[in-house]
């Protein structure tokens, strides 16, 4: 049976899984880029190797009996494997909390755990159960803080006093949330339980809790619902975190169809839960449970292809439910004839740390290698320049300036090459001062969207990778300035939704083809966040990211900023006798690709001839005016010749 595998534009397998097959790999003698739990191109290679080295088709795919013998484990239980695609839907990994966008006060941990539900507290009153945790959680978030989330965790929720807890803990989250969703914590907070969720003691509290309050629920649905199928198990697990319970109106609803089991039946499901759930979330419900349905699908933007992930349509495994996660379990040493030469006697030396011991809680979440050992695979330098590899900003698009013009205006009414801030009143409105992001420190000012979702996007990359996390820091994001060397092209920093990022305290070297090592693995956790990288760009500029037009459209559709302004897909429509800031933004874009018109704002024969040659060349209707298209294809062609 295949578990694991990498496909390129599918949704990278990712979760703790992963973690332990990369430190086997490494240990093993085949580099995988790094112990980040994400499997993509660089373990994929690592598999290859170790399937080389130990006479296997070279297939890159992990199967069950690579893993066993690999890594000293039993196969994965059922409980694993759904964990860690309900996991890859809710987006936080062990370490990520958000804030009280949705009245849960906080929400944090493997599954989002929540305050609101009381799933929150019992893990943190857990964790303040045992003495060592205890104090490592005084010092991540000092003592004060600490009292107040436990104090938090003692508040009953049931019987006359509930509604008044609740408020409590809404008001609380509300305190220390910030942007306009609330769906971001303060950097402090977002940190401290960054730190805590990397804790392997932490780590095995929340397994614990996810298999105690949500798995065996599940398995009861399992058994009353008849299911037959292992997608079924992953839907009704699914359903169970997502949702609280497969009961009352939504379990009468599923129950309604004809269909006996397989694929009809679970897609019914998926359509019936959805339905059931509030309108909010209904779409986000539906996407998720068809997904599991059908074993493919986009969930927040990410496709999905399950069987990459071990789940594929086949019987429920009775006996293998009620089995503890491989996570919890003391590896086995392989035979000297299973592994290579270098390889530790004792896996449990140097995976245990990972796994079973330190999901005790007693070693470092990430140990330092033995520098003594041959077979230790050396630390990553994120400094190194390699070739810029494929794959980035897969399905993203570029957003030019006239698509940002048409959302937000000019932010400000001249340009230099100095970095000012906007004089725009109404884009002023939508940033924010004196704003920060976590691991980068200051940022001048920003987007106020593009600050929360950097921000979550830097909490991912401290929880993936805590030590890129260290060595990052950033040149700057709001910034009104021309681009470099341009005095007519407009650099997207002016709307404050782009950031240079630093990588050992310097700056990836602009245009010379290559791009430090650090940076690979910040682009593509910006990527899934909808984030466009620069290293494509004519010259090469791999430290800079920004906000992509796929971003911009969800957030309008979000309310989260303007929608554009007579447009069609983000672009505004032009035409002769046109005047203003978008005009003279389109005389700029004419410009550069040789129109040589006077900037003045109005469209007037001679913009409206320039145009027309251009519609020509690029085989548009050469009628004109500036639509959809033609935006698409002058802002394509800008970026050939800049």
């Amino acid at each position: 049976m295949n578990l694991f595998a990498y496909s390129k534009g599918r949704q990278n397998v990712h979760g703790p899984l992963i973690e332990v097959l990369q430190t086997a790999l490494e240990k093993a003698g085949c580099p995988t880029g790094g112990v980040d739990g994400v499997f993509g191109g660089g373990t994929e290679a690592a598999v290859r190797r170790w399937q080389l080295l130990n006479d296997q088709d070279e297939t890159g795919v992990v199967d069950v009996a690579m893993w066993e013998r690999l890594t000293g484990l039993p196969r994965p239980t059922a409980f694993d494997l759904c964990l860690q695609v309900t996991a890859a839907f809710e987006g936080h990994g062990f370490g990520k909390a958000a804030g009280n966008h949705d009245r849960a006060g906080i929400t944090w941990g493997i599954i989002g755990f929540t305050m609101h539900s009381g799933s929150m507290a019992g893990v943190l009153k857990s964790i303040d159960a045992d003495t060592e945790l205890q104090g490592k959680a005084r010092s991540i978030f000092g003592s004060d803080k600490w009292k107040t989330l436990i104090d938090l965790a003692k508040l009953p929720l049931t019987g006359r006093n509930k509604a008044s807890s609740l408020q409590t803990i809404r008001d609380f989250g509300d305190s220390i949330s910030v942007g306009t969703r609330k769906a971001t914590l303060r950097a402090d907070w977002a940190r401290a339980f960054s730190r805590l969720g990397s804790l392997p003691g932490v780590r095995a509290i929340q397994i614990a809790a996810a298999k105690d309050k949500y798995w065996d629920k599940a398995v009861g649905y399992v058994h009353d619902m008849r299911a037959d199928d292992m997608l079924d198990v992953a839907i009704l697990f699914d359903t169970t975190v997502n949702n609280g319970s497969v009961s009352g109106e939504r379990r009468r609803m599923m129950e309604s169809t004809r269909a006996p089991s397989g694929e009809h039946r679970r897609v019914h499901w998926a359509n019936a839960i959805a339905d059931a759930s509030s309108t909010k979330y209904r779409e986000n419900v539906r996407a998720r449970r068809m997904t599991i349905a059908i074993g493919e699908g986009t969930v927040h933007g990410g496709r999905y292809l399950l069987s990459q992930w071990g789940l594929i349509p086949s019987p429920v495994p009775w006996d293998d439910l009620s089995n503890p996660s491989v996570l919890t379990l003391t590896p086995q040493a392989p035979s000297a004839s299973d592994r290579p030469a270098g390889i530790a006697d004792s896996v449990a030396e140097w995976l245990g740390g990972i796994v079973g011991g330190a999901l005790g809680g007693s070693a470092d979440p990430t140990p330092e290698p033995d520098v003594h050992s041959p077979s230790v695979i050396p630390s990553v330098n994120f400094m190194e320049e390699v070739p810029v590899p494929s794959g980035f900003n897969h399905g993203l698009r570029h957003a030019g300036n006239s698509m940002m013009i048409s959302y937000f205006g000019m932010p400000r009414g001249d340009f230099s090459s100095a970095c000012r801030e906007p004089n725009n009143a109404t884009f002023r409105n939508l940033c924010r001062f004196g704003a920060t992001l976590p691991g980068l420190g200051n940022m001048w000012w920003g987007l106020e969207a593009a600050l929360e979702d950097a921000a979550d996007a830097m909490v991912t990359i401290e929880r993936r990778n805590p030590r890129l996390f260290q060595e990052l820091g950033s040149a700057g994001m709001g910034c009104c300035r021309w681009v470099r060397g341009s005095t007519s092209t407009i650099s997207n920093h002016s709307w404050g939704s782009a950031i240079d990022f630093t990588v050992g305290g310097s700056i990836d070297p602009y245009n010379n083809g290559k791009i430090r090592r650090g940076m690979i693995d910040v682009i593509e956790v910006f990527n899934e966040f909808g984030w466009y990288s620069g290293a494509y760009f004519r010259r090469e500029d791999s430290m800079h990211i920004e906000v992509s037009a796929n971003l911009l459209e969800k957030w309008a559709a979000a309310g989260l900023i303007p929608q554009p302004t007579g447009t069609t897909h983000g672009h505004r429509t032009l035409q002769m006798g046109d005047r203003g800031d978008a005009v003279r933004a389109l005389q700029r874009l004419l410009n550069k690709v040789g129109a040589g018109l006077g900037v003045d704002g109005a469209f007037g024969p001679a913009t409206f001839n320039a145009l027309k040659a251009f519609q020509m060349r690029a085989g548009l209707t050469a009628d004109g005016i500036y639509g959809r298209q033609s935006a698409a294809a002058l802002d394509a062609a800008v970026a050939e010749v800049a």
